[in-house]
Order: structure tokens, then sequence, then C-alpha cells
């Protein structure tokens, strides 16, 4: 995935949301602006590697369900819309446990198709390793569902947070990160964002360097 130049939306829940509690939130990301979450630490540090905007767009409890419900979405995403992204990454799960995979399915597919447009690449973050035997236990129907949704613009977050499930990293509640989880967090999530895609642009450079080869030889 290419974020250079790009402009970044990061669509989430609490894993992601900025400010006060209450309510959804859209806010524009700086480069010096002091975050907590480690979806807005990703469009940060992403800014930092050259993106030439980041917002985020989180609230907590957010669900692909219950957002097209509980929220009022037109307004909130006909003005990420009219932000005019070039990467969506919708980083969402957390609150997707346990709920019915196909309903929730149709509703994460909603919001990757109304991001989607000419040019707009949209990719899906899954949920985080958790250190209670049945958070993670639910988490493979989550992933499985949205690997369907988004295909090779997935990425599954529990295989790079395996190890932050210690308190020193988790709060309380054993879901949600402290500062020094959420760094750690972001920033291996940075590196995956960059990888994302790096096989694909290889081979197509490779064929290309082929084909050069093979006209130049005639």
């Amino acid at each position: 995935m290419i974020t250079s130049g790009k402009r970044i939306l990061v669509f989430g829940d609490s894993m992601t949301h900025v400010g006060p509690d209450a309510g959804p939130a859209q806010v524009d990301i700086s480069a010096t602006g002091r975050y907590s979450s480690p979806g807005a630490l990703l469009a940060q540090r992403l800014l930092a590697g050259g993106a030439s905007a980041a917002r985020v767009n989180a609230r907590i409890g957010r669900s692909a369900h219950n957002f097209w419900g509980r929220e009022s979405t037109r307004d909130m995403i006909h003005s990420d819309h009219a932000w005019k992204p070039d990467v969506v990454l919708v980083m969402l799960g957390t609150n997707d446990l346990g709920l019915s995979m196909s309903v929730d399915g149709d509703d994460m597919a909603r919001i990757r198709d109304f991001y989607s447009g000419t040019g707009v690449e949209v990719w899906g973050i899954g949920p985080p390793s958790f250190a209670s035997a049945d958070l993670q236990g639910k988490t493979d129907a989550v992933v499985e569902m949205m690997r369907k949704v988004f295909g090779d613009r997935f990425i599954d977050a529990r295989r790079i947070t395996s190890d932050l499930t210690a308190s020193s990293m988790r709060t309380g509640d054993g879901v949600h990160f402290k500062q020094a989880g959420a760094e750690v967090f972001s920033h291996r999530l940075t590196d995956s964002v960059g990888s994302s895609g790096s096989s694909s642009v290889a081979l197509l450079i490779g064929a290309a360097l082929v084909l050069g080869y093979v006209a130049f030889r005639k």
C-alpha cells in the first residue's frame, strides 16, 4: 500500500477514538498532536511518513452493525467523502465479537462500498489479540468475515498484538491499550500497512523488467 502523498482516513471504534468519550468524532490529525489510541497514532505515523493529510472518524462501542443504526451516518460519512480520502482503513472488529456475522458482514460491506470509489483503496484491520480466552475465541469468526469483505486488503491485527496482552500494555478491561501498548501496536500497524501489497508490487515490477528485456532482445 502506498500512503506517501495520500489522504488517509482511519474509520474505527475506541481503538481509534480521539477526544471526549461521548458521541462520534471526526478529527483531522496533526503532526504535533498528542494521541493515545492505536488508530490515531497510526494515522499520525502515516502523516509523519509522507501522507499529505490524515483524519480519524471513530466512536466508542462502534461495530459495523450499530454504525448504521445509532449514528447520524448521513452527515458524517458524506463529510468524509467531501474530504476526499485516497486510502480508508476500516479498523473495526472488537465490538463485532459475538454478533451475527451474516448481518454484521453485510453492514461491514456497506461501509466498504460507501468509501470505495475511483482511485480509493479501502482496507480492513481486524481486532487485536486478547488475554481473555472467551474474547480471543470469538475473533476467528470476525476475522473470517472481514477477510471475505476486504479480500487481499485485510490486515489481521492479532498476529502483531499476541505479545501485547499483559497488564503493562492493556488497561484493566483487558481490551484497550495503555499508552505504551498503543505506541507499540501503532508502530507495528504502520509497518504492516507499509508492507501490504508489496509482493504484488514486486511481481508487477518483475514482469515489467522481463517484458522490457524481451522487447530489447527483439
